[in-house]
């Protein structure tokens, strides 16, 4: 349960949002400067971070894949208060697994650890000062880095994706983000597998000229109590944040041998209903292209594509181009 914060409590996040959203170079500064700071941050910021995981970590349990289910190693990258590594082990709860934590911030690291074994005091949680420390082969958790990272630190981060069995990235739901995340995906996926949201490991379909308006994007949902607790109602007032909208990118992949996947073809971002029809932005292995749902074939489908579930799927049976 979140304390009650006070008005300078609600000023310093101001002043870190500020921080998130100004200048590269205030961004690349160590800016927790305290254990009452992360706090902060962590009831609040961090916790929309942790819903977004939420979904991606729902998503990925369908795959049964043991190699983002059951790692030996995890390796949370910029932990900041480590919410990836939380959540991970939260939704494996039962998998016994080394967690490797790295932060340009001592703070953060500490921060993180003491909130991974408050959740399960067993855990091995190891703190990472030098970046080339960390183990290979591992689950590589990464989540929201790319703002912070000067273009070294990019390369460093690849060879680490590399080196990894496995990643699950997440990012905010940017435009400039998510063009990143897709140029990043097609140096890697000569030798992984994509998992999520991608419905295939072939060339992405945004780098097609004809969807220069568009960015793989999806919707993650906020838990109901955020729209009843008065607290999440003075964090949204304070802030100017708009609760209601999670938009994140992300990607999971996996090295081969990774047994195949009936993943349908993915939706970008919301489709768009309207009377007798929705319109669907579908992510196809044949590319990404705008597609039509008449309601009088697929009612149920539009019924459904109507209450915007996360990453949703669709059979591209169901639209016409």
């Amino acid at each position: 349960m979140n304390k009650e914060f006070s008005s300078q409590d609600w000023q310093s996040l101001v002043e870190l949002r500020q921080t998130f959203l100004g200048e590269a170079s205030e961004r690349k500064k160590d800016y927790w400067t305290s254990d009452e700071l992360l706090s902060l941050y962590d009831q609040t910021f961090a916790q929309r971070i942790g819903w977004k995981w939420d979904n991606v970590l729902s998503e990925l349990t369908a795959k049964n894949d043991p190699r983002f289910s059951a790692a030996p190693k995890v390796i949370d990258y910029g932990c900041g208060t480590g919410m990836a590594a939380r959540k991970w082990v939260q939704h494996h709860s039962t998998a016994t697994a080394e967690i490797f934590l790295f932060d340009r911030s001592s703070t953060a690291m500490s921060f993180a650890k003491k909130k991974l074994l408050e959740i399960n005091p067993a855990l091995t949680v190891h703190c990472v000062k030098v970046i080339t420390d960390l183990p290979e082969n591992g689950l590589l958790l990464v989540s929201h880095v790319v703002n912070e990272l000067p273009l070294g630190e990019q390369e460093l981060l690849r060879l680490l994706l590399k080196s990894s069995a496995a990643f699950i990235w997440v990012e905010p739901g940017m435009k400039a983000i998510s063009e990143l995340m897709v140029l990043e995906r097609e140096k890697l996926r000569d030798e992984f597998q994509f998992v999520a949201p991608c419905p295939h490991s072939g060339v992405c379909g945004m780098l097609d000229p004809k969807n220069a308006n568009h960015w793989c994007h999806h919707f993650a949902k906020s838990p109901a109590n955020v729209f009843t607790e008065g607290f999440w109602k003075k964090f949204s007032d304070h802030l100017k944040i708009d609760l209601r909208a999670l938009p994140v990118s992300y990607l999971a992949a996996a090295k081969p041998p990774v047994a195949p996947y009936a993943t349908a073809n993915r939706i970008i971002g919301r489709a768009r209903v309207y009377k007798g029809y929705a319109l669907a932005l579908l992510c196809e292995e044949t590319g990404v292209e705008e597609r039509r749902i008449l309601s009088r074939h697929f009612k149920e489908t539009v019924k459904r594509l109507e209450d915007g579930r996360f990453c949703e799927s669709l059979d591209s049976k169901e639209a016409e181009r």
